[in-house]
């Protein structure tokens, strides 16, 4: 007879008394969202307890929490939206009372003395200080930020409101006071769009927050009514605290008889982000784990035997990949058998020391949060911290080491340079994307090991293998020349422009037994399989003309050459496509021969398309994108540099639109359809032509300064929404030609607001509209 694991709901919720969510939820049944999008937590602990979840791919995360700490109390959330006024929308304005209610101490009766400080430097602090003034027996006021060092001052309050958490910069001193206060009687509720930042575990807002058992995550959930807002069930909350899930996963592994009766998706779901962020001191209470994982049958995909996802397989991969990748030491992890099918097997039982000296561009950073929109041809470098220095291109930067580490092998990996070392990030594998949602696996879904050492050495190891990398070296002042020295890799079969030599590459380097190779140039890095590697003759050559090409984009996008460093890798399966943009961009198998072959990259339109489309994406801003027309403004910088860098002449660069008699034939087919917004964006190739159309008027060093226009506005005067982006662009590009372009527009169905085209009124018309295109 089967062993069956009980658990009540009230336990399954992590919660130590219902009366808490009773009062933090009474009369709230709904949150307004609108579909915005939250970020997940992780939470955990005895004193914490999950408030509101939401969801992605079937599972239930927490984007709100609450939990005791010291005499105090704190409440959490992942969206600033969830702890905002929203007067009449739904229970929205319930539950920020309830909140500040539960998070003080008090129940409804209590009347007097509530005093309330809101932290300055959100643009929604004076409405909410206002209406905890006007509707609630609150004392409330705008507290200065200054005051946050002074533990007296914050003693006057009952509770203190920090919204949008990121917006602030919490120094160490500042995070200490704020818990002393928590922990000496006061209360915290605070809020982030946790998504917006890249937020890991040295975070100061998860600094701040961690002790109390709860932590922010970069991901995203979504909302859980049809209508887009947030609904409070507690049945959404069953199996989303991460204490009773390792208790669930550590039943489930170690007792076969036990039947649970809860879901493997859910529980893969939080054990992932769980054993990831989960304090250190705490790790030791996975151990019983490893001898479980160990025992568990062998997943091993390929093209030729996909491996099908069931929530059961999706179960295991979350729960043993992370144990290998955070709890289990280096020695202690062994080749998975399928690496030998994929990253691949090495041909080589040498194992060597390889000295690699790298030259990286030194920038401060921000530990532990990347804004995106910040700087940088794509808005991804991190903002600068004083007092922290660190070796930094790019914040998600990889440098090649030139080695490969085998799986389930010990490599050592260390660095120095003229000044001292305290940290850095080593990667194992350039193969990122996680393929565990897809619906077939013809690889193991997560191959990449990446861990941050506090130090200036470490030794790792990766049950897939793959080549090394180390990033986000943090040193005491400016490193100029940084080595890295690898011992217990083997070479990989790759080559750095401007040190090794061609000859070298074609008498030895190519036939290292590596499974993957590099070639590394000053702007680009392409990782192929060592087999495509190995027809390249002149590596140089190749380099030459991939830095070429990015340098040629950085010129015509008014980015900083230096600052542009773009990576190609090529993988059995990617997480959507045939290619991806992003860092790197990533591409099928198939394609790599491509991207080593000059003859198809000079002259084959259509099979280099792919890979200036994907570079574009890098490049585009979303600022001058219009709605629906992702796909569309990304081949803006396609045209560019098969016309400008490759010589192909305009047409010839999208032959099946461009091409005269393909031309006339999407333009009728348009003017039949009926010209007006919503058909102008449902067609990729339509839109692309309306930007055909403006080179073929003003040519490309209009596009050229129209870009920098953008770059050079104000923060604030940036559109925000699509009515916006087409009144700006009206502007922009027609002050930029001195040539109204309204007229232009408006033929192609994109409409533009009276007051934009005032703006531009005192301009000649362009004397083009899309009819122009037939004549």
């Amino acid at each position: 007879m089967l062993l069956v694991l009980v658990l009540s709901v009230f336990l399954r919720l992590g919660v130590a008394s219902d009366a808490d969510l009773q009062l933090i939820l009474d009369g709230v049944n709904e949150i307004y969202c609108n579909g915005c999008v939250p970020g997940v937590m992780v939470v955990f602990g005895n004193n914490s307890f999950p408030i509101v979840s939401g969801t992605d791919n079937g599972q239930m995360f927490p984007i709100a929490a609450a939990s005791r700490y010291g005499a105090g109390r704190v409440i959490t959330a992942s969206h600033d939206s969830l702890l905002s006024v929203r007067p009449g929308l739904v229970d929205s304005d319930r539950f920020l009372i309830n909140s500040i209610n539960w998070a003080c101490n008090w129940t409804s009766s209590d009347v007097t003395g509530r005093k309330a400080a809101v932290l300055e430097g959100y643009s929604g602090a004076p409405n909410l200080n206002n209406f905890l003034n006007n509707y609630t027996q609150y004392d409330s006021q705008i507290l200065p930020f200054s005051s946050l060092s002074n533990l007296a001052v914050l003693k006057q309050f009952n509770v203190l409101i920090m919204q949008n958490m990121w917006q602030y910069t919490l120094e160490d001193n500042l995070v200490d006071i704020i818990k002393q206060y928590v922990s000496e009687g006061g209360s915290l509720v605070t809020a982030m769009t946790s998504w917006i930042a890249d937020v890991n575990w040295d975070f100061y807002g998860n600094r701040l927050t961690r002790d109390a058992g709860m932590i922010w995550l970069s991901q995203y959930a979504f909302a859980t009514s049809p209508n887009g807002n947030l609904n409070t069930s507690t049945a959404w909350l069953v199996d989303t605290h991460s204490d009773l899930v390792i208790q669930n996963i550590l039943t489930i592994l170690t007792n076969p008889e036990v039947e649970f009766p809860g879901s493997y998706n859910q529980q893969g779901g939080i054990i992932k982000n769980t054993i990831q962020h989960l304090p250190h001191d705490r790790i030791g209470e996975l151990a019983a784990l490893k001898n479980a994982i160990s025992n568990l049958t062998a997943i091993i995909p390929s093209k030729e035997n996909p491996v099908a996802w069931t929530p059961y397989n999706k179960f295991q991969v979350d729960t043993e990949f992370s144990m290998w990748a955070y709890v289990f030491d280096a020695q202690e992890v062994t080749a998975h058998p399928s690496s030998a099918i994929f990253p691949g097997a090495v041909n080589s039982t040498v194992r060597v020391q390889t000295v690699a000296e790298i030259s990286i561009p030194y920038r401060q950073f921000r530990t532990g949060l990347k804004l995106h929109g910040e700087d940088g041809p794509w808005g991804k470098f991190e903002k600068p911290e004083p007092n922290l220095q660190a070796v930094e291109g790019y914040s998600s930067h990889w440098y090649s080491t030139g080695s490969y580490a085998p799986p389930g092998t010990l490599v050592t990996v260390g660095l120095s340079a003229t000044s001292n070392i305290s940290a850095f990030t080593v990667r194992i594998g350039c193969h990122r994307d996680d393929l565990s949602d897809k619906t077939e696996w013809v690889r193991y879904p997560m191959i990449v090991i990446v861990k941050r050492i506090a130090g200036a050495s470490t030794t790792i190891s990766s049950p897939f293998g793959g080549l090394i990398y180390i990033s986000n070296v943090v040193s005491d002042e400016a490193i100029q020349i940084l080595n890295v020295t690898v011992t217990g890799g083997v070479v990989s079969p790759s080559f750095f422009k401007g040190t090794t030599s061609v000859q070298e590459w074609r008498d030895t380097i190519r036939y290292f037994g590596a499974p993957w190779s590099e070639f590394v140039g000053e702007r680009v890095v392409l990782s192929v399989p060592a087999d495509v590697a190995r027809t390249v003759e002149d590596p140089f050559e190749l380099l030459v003309f991939w830095d070429d090409v990015i340098n040629s984009i950085s010129d015509f996008a008014g980015v900083v050459r230096s600052e542009n460093y773009q990576r190609f890798v090529f993988d059995a399966d990617i997480g959507g496509g045939y290619m991806h943009s992003g860092f790197p961009i990533m591409a099928l198998l198939g394609s790599a021969g491509n991207s080593v072959n000059l003859t198809i990259m000079r002259q084959n339109v259509g099979d280099n398309w792919g890979f200036f489309h994907e570079l574009g994406h890098n490049h585009q801003w979303n600022e001058w994108t219009f709605e629906g027309g992702t796909e569309v403004t990304c081949n803006i910088f396609s045209m560019y540099v098969m016309n400008q860098f490759l010589g192909h002449p305009m047409p010839d660069t999208r032959p099946h639109i461009l091409l005269p008699e393909n031309l006339r034939r999407y333009i009728t087919q348009y003017i039949s359809d009926g010209i007006n917004y919503p058909n102008f964006q449902r067609d990729y190739d339509r839109g692309l032509i309306f930007y055909y159309q403006l080179e073929r008027i003003f040519g490309w060093a209009a596009y050229k300064e129209v870009f920098q226009r953008y770059r050079d506005l104000p923060g604030d005067e940036l559109p925000r929404n699509d009515d916006e982006k087409r009144d700006t662009w009206l502007i922009i590009f027609s002050t930029v030609v001195q040539r109204n372009i309204a007229e232009l527009m408006k033929s192609w169905g994109i409409p533009v607001s009276a007051a934009a085209e005032d703006q531009v009124a005192h301009l000649p018309d362009s004397g083009f509209t899309i009819y122009s295109l037939l004549e």
